[in-house]
């Protein structure tokens, strides 16, 4: 009795614990949704790494627990509501860091108010627009890269908002907003660990990031995590229309599909190939529905040329800076997109006999996140959903760390006068390193063997060597002292092969004993 006591005392100490601590993440996170008046967040990346590392500790004793074999410390409830209002606070605050949510406004416009194709059109064209000056100078000459949905989306939102600018900036940022909250929704009614509904709602990239920027990376994520359930449950018509529409407002939602297709194609059950392809028809049809209503090849136009931008958070940043003016830096994008097949294929090698395909589809989008040539922040919001249904394995782990790494050096900005500080952070090589570590490991995990290959191989290996070294069984028993195998037994063996005797069967079963 005194072991129980102390187990619960020690239980219920983790839980109060547990709720300090998500609680201190949320304040620190609302006093940083709070600071109106800061237009950057370097003034505040402090604050959001200390959030951060509160969430994570939360996450820590999560797994404790789960390990031990204990419940979760935290309510799902309690959770979601805390969610919701944070959530709540970020889609009414001000746009801070990125300046996408006023292109996404401009573009709509351009429909709506210019009546002109984004596709071909671009926002410097309107020089009298009153949201041109908030859209960044350097996207200002650049047509639309988003889907038909979006651009859908776009149109009518700011027709409806008119000149407002509240307006205007509610409608994305809630549609954001609505987005996280409905993937949190999704995973709560699949039961999913509070902890992990925490990491998602409340981590201070998506809070601030994410809904804070109306940004509509979380349309996507929410895509990807509804579809690929629909893929596990057997609906696959259903899961490929799901993922077409989240194609048609990022077209990257396309890399899902040819990681559903392998894992379904691998299944044991033959009906799976079926699947296989009524879920790339579906997606393909909606797919090529809406860019032909978009204007068919023109609307891909401007994604072919967005896919020669080389960003700093990528790995590639350096190599091209280094190799500029040379042939190398042309094809500093054809290198990336290597690179990403190369990895993304090994690691489906690896998980397309998986139970479920989250981790394949998980590791397809982190690989294009660490491997590819142009990458934000915001654009994790394609995969962090589907992680917190597998947060616990490698995957999922290597994810979290990565947004860790990637927020700080994404809001920290050095001082002028400290040149280390400047070359890790400015340049971004923290970061490079990091991702290049992240992709060793998940490399370094996919080529090594399962556990049960690992088994079978050292079986066989043993059983061969037993064979080499041991002579022939002979069927002359009679010399043997154990009196149990003494009578004639129904196995023969003839030279290296083994036969089975019915006479000797029977007078086994007639021997005294």
């Amino acid at each position: 009795m005194t072991f129980l006591r102390r187990a619960l005392d020690r239980s219920a100490g983790e839980v109060a614990v547990s709720y300090a601590l998500l609680l201190a993440s949320v304040g620190v996170t609302v006093a940083v949704l709070s600071e109106r008046h800061v237009r950057e967040l370097d003034e505040l990346a402090g604050l959001m790494l200390l959030a951060t590392l509160l969430l994570g500790l939360v996450v820590g004793l999560g797994w404790r627990r789960l390990v031990i074999g204990l419940p979760p410390a935290l309510d799902r409830s309690v959770v979601l509501v805390l969610c919701g209002a944070v959530l709540l606070l970020a889609a009414t605050g001000p746009v801070r860091r990125s300046h996408d949510l006023w292109s996404y406004t401009m573009y709509g416009r351009e429909v709506s108010v210019h009546h002109v194709d984004p596709y071909t059109h671009v926002p410097s064209e309107f020089p009298q627009d009153p949201f041109l000056a908030q859209v960044a100078p350097r996207w200002r000459s650049t047509p639309s890269v988003y889907g038909p949905l979006f651009t859908a989306y776009s149109a009518v939102s700011t027709r409806l908002a008119g000149d407002s600018e509240r307006a205007n900036r509610l409608a994305f940022q809630g549609l954001a907003g609505l987005a996280v909250m409905a993937a949190l929704l999704v995973l709560a009614r699949r039961k999913t660990d509070p902890v992990a509904l925490a990491c998602l709602g409340l981590h201070p990239l998506v809070v601030v990031y994410a809904v804070g920027g109306g940004h509509n990376d979380p349309l996507v994520g929410l895509g990807v995590l509804v579809g690929v359930l629909l893929c596990r449950s057997r609906r696959a018509l259903a899961a490929g229309v799901v993922i077409g529409l989240a194609a048609l407002v990022k077209i990257v939602a396309a890399l899902v599909i040819p990681g559903l297709v392998v894992w379904l194609w691998c299944h044991a059950d033959r009906s799976r190939r079926r699947d296989a392809v009524r879920t790339a028809a579906a997606f393909g049809t909606v797919v090529v529905a809406g860019y032909a209503l978009a204007g068919g090849v023109t609307a891909l136009g401007p994604l072919r040329a967005a896919s020669r931008n080389v960003g700093w958070a990528s790995f590639w940043s350096p190599v091209a800076r280094t190799f500029s003016g040379t042939p190398v830096a042309a094809h500093i994008s054809t290198l990336a997109v290597a690179s990403v097949l190369a990895v993304a294929a090994l690691l489906v090698a690896r998980h397309r006999h998986d139970h479920g395909p989250e981790v394949l589809v998980m590791a397809i989008l982190l690989v294009y996140q660490l491997c590819s040539a142009y990458v934000l922040i915001w654009y994790l919001l394609w995969v962090l959903p589907l992680a917190m249904l597998r947060w616990r394995t490698l995957t999922g782990q290597a994810l979290l760390a990565y947004a860790t790494v990637i927020l700080f050096a994404s809001s920290f900005h050095p001082a002028p006068d400290d040149r280390l500080e400047s070359v890790l952070f400015e340049h971004g090589l923290a970061l490079h390193a990091f991702a290049l570590l992240t992709v060793v490991v998940l490399v370094g995990a996919a080529l090594r063997p399962r556990p049960g290959q690992r088994t079978r191989t050292v079986s066989r290996s043993a059983r061969m060597a037993d064979t080499s070294r041991s002579p022939a069984p002979t069927a002359d028993l009679s010399h043997t002292t154990d009196r149990s195998i003494t009578a004639p037994g129904p196995i023969v063996a003839l030279g290296s092969m083994t036969t089975f005797d019915p006479a000797a069967a029977a007078a086994c079963r007639l021997a005294p004993r």
